[in-house]
């Protein structure tokens, strides 16, 4: 029996002639044929296609908005598709863009690379996800990744993801945000910053912020019930607050797993945000066969990196098919949370910048082994993701959180999350992240900034 979760919401792009056979959770997918590629498209996966100029055509997959300024999404895909990539800058939500143009395709994504977007260079393959990309082309496990996962410095990790753009499987990389991919030539090239970072005043920030969510609320409203991850944190709370006063109807979720002194504060929260609030005990297991067959879907969606996720499936119990989580993930982008500005004890050069940030406490003691395997996997993300090109004065810091963590590992708890409700990253715009990152001095790097935003929105909640 074909599982319909799997690789749900997903896609893939493939040469014409590329035999669908070798994969049969495709024969229920629709297909479209646009000049030498054909796309399968999960049935839930929504699309957006221009017309046809000149031999060039853009195919939009996934959720997509104007985020930004006065042009509507019809006139940012035409500009998308005759070659003008700032209208990237104007475009938030889950999705991906691909643009066909006479025998190649090359594909765009959203500013946090939250749509995960993998591709294998020689097997001219497209997809959103690793193991769909992998099964497409018949591709192996790399039992060099199998053994750094296995590594005590990669499991001492708290926030466990592979390093670089790579995935478990041999030739199957993952798309940094920002970058462009042309399934041909089988080269990717970068598209952002597009201009550069220059100082800006918080209220200037605070007004882009401001404009995101106010068209973020006008997509949301008339298509989605909105979730929200209640913790005791600053990140979604700013979120709650931002969205609430754009009257967008709110309910919560919290799972166990946080510290007692966040834990203690949620009642409170929720009596003051009107109290449609859900525990979720992660313990729960069912051995019925739909909460298993979402858990195998889950751990395809993960790419076999992080176990037999079960979360999915436990949201999934409660859940509307229109509802839409969303996370409190891209904060840490505005913040700086990897600028050398914010820890000055980080080294210059890029290569070792991303080796530190990797390993965290792990590199005092790591041996030969993590540290060769991990310095070797940024050397190719570096040169994959055109960090060598004019980055506009972007802190390298700033990029590789964005670009590394967000992208990695965030972007696969969204597409986990995903096979049992759909989800979202809360705060995903590159305009967004353009203004926060030119806010000078410590405040950019402190918790007063969200604070301070909660506090416009909600006094009552910063309060909490």
């Amino acid at each position: 029996m074909l599982n319909e979760k799997m690789y749900r919401r997903g896609f893939l792009c493939a040469p014409v002639g590329h035999s669908k056979e070798r994969l049969d959770v495709l024969c229920a997918w629709n297909k479209l044929v646009l000049g030498e590629w054909e796309f399968f498209l999960h049935p839930e996966t929504p699309i957006v296609t221009t017309a046809k100029v000149g031999g060039r055509l853009a195919l939009a997959v996934g959720d997509l908005f104007v985020a930004h300024g006065g042009s509507s999404l019809e006139e940012s895909l035409v500009r998308l598709r005759d070659g003008d990539r700032i209208p990237l800058e104007d475009l938030s939500g889950r999705f991906a863009v691909f643009l066909v143009e006479g025998e190649e395709v090359s594909v765009v994504h959203d500013p946090l690379g939250s749509q995960t977007v993998f591709y294998s260079a020689a097997g001219q393959i497209i997809g959103s996800h690793a193991a769909l990309v992998a099964d497409a082309l018949s591709l192996k496990r790399s039992t060099q990744v199998q053994s750094f996962m296995a590594m005590p410095e990669q499991r001492a990790k708290s926030t466990r993801f592979l390093p670089g753009d790579l995935s478990i499987f041999e030739g199957v990389r993952l798309l940094l945000p920002n970058n462009e991919f042309a399934a041909k030539s089988g080269k990717t090239r970068r598209y952002w910053p597009s201009s550069p970072i220059v100082a800006s005043k918080p209220e200037d920030a605070f007004q882009v912020w401001d404009e995101y969510f106010t068209n973020y609320a006008n997509f949301l409203r008339p298509r989605h019930r909105v979730v929200a991850g209640l913790t005791g944190g600053i990140d979604s709370r700013s979120i709650i607050a931002t969205l609430r006063s754009k009257d967008v109807p709110l309910r919560y979720e919290t799972w166990d797993a946080m510290k007692e002194e966040e834990r203690a504060r949620i009642p409170a929260m929720v009596e003051h945000l009107g109290g449609n609030h859900r525990w979720i005990d992660r313990s729960e297991r069912d051995d019925s066969e739909t909460f298993q067959r979402t858990v195998d879907a889950a751990q395809h969606a993960a790419g076999f990196t992080r176990g037999r996720p079960v979360l999915p499936a436990q949201v999934e119990r409660h859940a509307h098919p229109s509802d839409l989580f969303v996370y409190g993930h891209g904060s840490g982008v505005m913040r700086g949370s990897y600028s050398r500005i914010a820890k000055p004890w980080l080294p210059e050069d890029p290569l070792t910048l991303a080796y530190h940030l990797h390993a965290a406490s792990s590199r005092k003691g790591a041996s030969s082994a993590f540290r060769d395997f991990t310095v070797r996997a940024f050397r190719g993300y570096l040169a994959r993701g055109n960090y060598a090109s004019d980055l506009r004065g972007a802190d390298i810091g700033d990029l590789l959180y964005l670009e590394s963590r967000m992208a990695n590992w965030a972007a696969l708890q969204i597409a986990v999350h995903a096979v049992g409700v759909n989800a979202h990253a809360g705060l995903n715009s590159r305009r967004l992240f353009h203004s926060f990152w030119g806010i000078p001095g410590d405040y950019r790097y402190s918790k007063a900034l969200n604070l301070d935003i909660m506090r416009h929105y909600d006094p009552v909640l910063a309060d909490l």
